[in-house]
């Protein structure tokens, strides 16, 4: 179990990274003005799936932290940075069901 939480999160990052990359293409169209071409069904299907597996993961992390060390936040800044995350992945989905 502590094994599936790492490999989660890291693909959902590197996922993650993907997504940002198309949304870049967003940007240049809207803001630069360059002639890009823009897949949005792909950018918002993936950007939720990100979302959804980061939630997961920071549930799970919490849940398994409990479960083996019998506490939370015994990562210390591992924990901290879950935290934060939540308002962040509360307003990424809030901006892609706009």
């Amino acid at each position: 179990m502590l094994y599936l939480h790492p490999a989660v999160q890291f693909a959902s990052t590197m996922l993650a990274i993907y997504v940002i990359y198309t949304g870049i293409h967003r940007f240049r169209s809207l803001h630069l003005h360059t002639k890009t071409t823009f897949n949005w069904k792909r950018h918002t299907w993936l950007g939720m799936l990100v979302l959804v597996l980061w939630s997961v993961g920071l549930v799970g992390g919490f849940v398994v932290t409990r479960n083996v060390w019998y506490t939370n936040y015994i990562t210390g800044t591992h924990a901290k940075v879950a935290v934060v995350m939540c308002p962040l992945i509360v307003f990424g989905f809030a901006t892609g069901f706009y």
